[in-house]
């Protein structure tokens, strides 16, 4: 009976290290899939700015937007111009 017990414990052992080889390289492989992805996102962000992407609930347009300051601005909402220049 304590053969049968102490083989399927040994059994189990093996198993264990097995699975935890298997884990350890499946995890590894996540990590470096996350690393790649982080290190593309960063690079596109670098080079394209957040140009397309979505903040909130809106997208980040491509064209520049031309800002009234100061005396330029309209004392009603109605007044104020519009330029959307794109590039």
């Amino acid at each position: 009976m304590e053969r049968v017990q102490r083989r399927h414990l040994l059994a189990s052992v093996n198993e264990a290290k097995t699975i935890r080889r298997t884990t350890a390289k499946v995890m590894q492989e996540r990590e470096q899939l996350r690393e790649k992805k982080r290190l593309n996102l960063a690079k596109k962000l670098e080079e394209n700015g957040l140009v397309g992407q979505k903040l909130g609930k809106h997208k980040v347009p491509a064209s520049d937007i031309e800002v009234q300051l100061g005396e330029n601005l309209s004392e009603n909402l109605r007044g104020l111009k519009v330029n959307l220049s794109t590039s």
